[in-house]
């Protein structure tokens, strides 16, 4: 119960500033993960989050505390500030300042122009999409016509994606023959010119929605780059410069929605067995279709197709011209939407390998909810999910909303 504390003196000293209308929530969970294959423990995790909020007027502050006990991983025992902005409000346009998320996209789960937040893969892809969405510094301004909206954002420092430590049941393991070393990583300095920034206009007309994005950024995800010291070899994890465009659309058919989303990266890095430093630069197309039918009697289904093409393809390359993969989503409510019952199916074209993620969730009263499920790994050694396949595992979580 610590963190209620600074947060509390936090949003009182706000009071006399930002006015009376003060407001507290948030939720605190126990997550439990247990491995099929040995019985160990995947992930064990107790976590409190609290909000607070202030408005007066046109202004308007958010402030998000996450404390979290992790019992199988002792250095993700933290006590962190996940957002805290100030927003004012004018007559078609708004201004955020501060720590915050964004959310772009139309896509379930597979991330395609949805690159404004770096993410937290600590656990693989098992954790809920909001938790892998890590917060960033940013600085926003919108301009909110009748027919939509224009945003232009600000990030002045980077963040790279997290990934597994060593000891985490769910690390990549990189065995390097003896005289080769892992290198410190090599992350971009702090400066102005380093900065990145990011433009979105979306359209809302005749019963569609369309959005172009661009962003001027770096690669939150690292390429090892190969290099000598006398006679050992090196590898260093490097971000690299990346612009990216990006278009969505979204149209409602009826008890269907068609959803699309196209981006292009330009100047991404790949592993290349044939080059000097063993790293190669191409340009990268993202593309995703999906379809959502609500067929009623609360049901939920929805499909997905996705692609990512590599144009200018080596065969030197790590990885395949095109890598598609494919998901199906069903979700059923019951007991007058007190129980409901969920899976994610990720299918791998290429490697034919499947990622299955079950959920039941019960709700005990409106803020207390009991959820379990599974994740099941299956695939070829090598493979995004046959990697984790010892993995498959079970889970059982509690919530309390406040």
């Amino acid at each position: 119960m610590k963190p209620f504390l600074p947060l509390l003196l936090f949003c009182l000293s706000l009071r006399p500033c930002i006015g009376t209308d003060l407001r507290f929530g948030g939720f605190a969970d126990t997550y439990m993960a247990t491995c099929l294959d040995d019985g160990n423990w995947n992930a064990m995790r107790t976590r409190l989050r609290a909000n607070c909020s202030a408005q007066a007027g046109c202004s308007y502050m958010f402030v998000s505390l996450n404390a979290e006990k992790n019992h199988i991983l002792e250095e993700k025992t933290t006590v962190e500030l996940r957002e805290a902005y100030f927003e004012y409000a004018g007559m078609n346009w708004d201004v955020r300042i501060g720590r915050q998320i964004f959310c772009w996209g139309k896509a379930d789960g597979i991330p395609i122009t949805d690159i404004l937040c770096p993410g937290d893969y600590t656990e693989f892809i098992t954790r809920d999409f909001d938790d892998i969405r890590m917060p960033v510094d940013a600085f926003q301004l919108r301009y909110l016509p009748l027919w939509g909206s224009v945003e232009v954002i600000w990030l002045p420092v980077f963040e790279p994606a997290v990934f597994a430590s060593d000891d985490s049941p769910w690390a990549v393991r990189t065995d390097l023959p003896d005289n080769e070393v892992l290198d410190d990583p090599s992350l971009p300095e702090r400066t102005l010119a380093n900065s990145e920034i990011a433009g979105r206009m979306s359209l809302f007309a005749s019963g569609i929605d369309i959005a172009l994005s661009a962003y001027y950024t770096w690669d939150d995800t690292p390429v090892l780059h190969r290099h000598f010291v006398n006679d050992s070899v090196y590898w260093q994890p490097q971000y690299h410069r990346l612009g990216y465009y990006g278009a969505e659309v979204s149209k409602p058919l009826s008890e269907f929605v068609l959803r699309g989303e196209l981006a292009f990266f330009q100047g991404k890095h790949f592993a290349n067995s044939q080059t000097g430093d063993r790293t190669v630069e191409r340009n990268l197309w993202k593309g995703l279709a999906g379809l959502d039918w609500y067929p009623g009697d609360d049901w939920t289904v929805s499909v997905q197709l996705a692609d990512d093409w590599v144009m200018d393809y080596s065969t030197a390359m790590d990885r395949d011209e095109h890598a598609l993969q494919g998901t199906l989503f069903l979700s059923r409510k019951f007991m007058r939407q007190t129980l409901e019952i969920a899976n994610m199916f990720y299918y791998g074209i290429n490697d034919e390998d499947i990622y299955d993620q079950i959920l039941v969730d019960y709700a005990l009263s409106d803020a207390l909810h009991a959820l379990a499920g599974g994740d099941i790994f299956a695939g070829p050694e090598g493979s995004r999910y046959g990697e984790y396949e010892d993995n498959t595992q079970v889970w059982f979580k509690i919530k309390y909303s406040f």
